[in-house]
């Protein structure tokens, strides 16, 4: 059996901040969630979103200058750490953003959290990466394949 969870104390702790909502949060059906519902992924509502949309990612590719040969490698990396998630944290906090890059990559006063900037690390990651071998040092890349 899953156990039914309570959101509403992280909602409003989350509105408190005065900084606005930074997800909203998909309403959850009554009684216990099924597996598969658990597994949905969210509504889309970037701007303090849960996830970013396939054309959003594209667009921040292409302004972060991703050669057009890496989007489609970068957006399967981006899909398997986050979701797209701009907002996203792993690894304890070491990893940051819809790529899930690793701290020490961005640059005093850069915001891992801003998708654009997370993007251009992404890109700078895979040109010095991927020039010794992999897919940048991400373990999607591994799991999906990408050289």
């Amino acid at each position: 059996m899953v156990e039914q969870r309570d959101f509403s104390e992280l909602a409003a702790l989350v509105g408190q901040t005065g900084a606005g909502p930074l997800f909203s949060l998909p309403a959850l059906p009554d009684g216990p969630l099924a597996p598969e519902a658990a597994l949905e992924a969210p509504p889309y509502v970037h701007g303090g979103s849960v996830y970013a949309a396939e054309a959003e990612m594209r667009d921040i590719l292409a302004q972060a200058g991703a050669p057009a040969e890496w989007v489609d490698d970068l957006l399967s990396i981006a899909w398997c750490e986050s979701k797209w998630r701009p907002w996203a944290s792993g690894d304890g906090g070491n990893s940051l953003g819809a790529w899930q890059l690793w701290t020490g990559w961005f640059a005093a006063g850069e915001d891992p959290f801003d998708a654009l900037t997370n993007a251009r690390v992404a890109v700078r990651v895979r040109e010095t990466r991927g020039r010794y071998g992999g897919g940048g040092g991400w373990t999607c890349a591994t799991l999906l394949g990408i050289p």
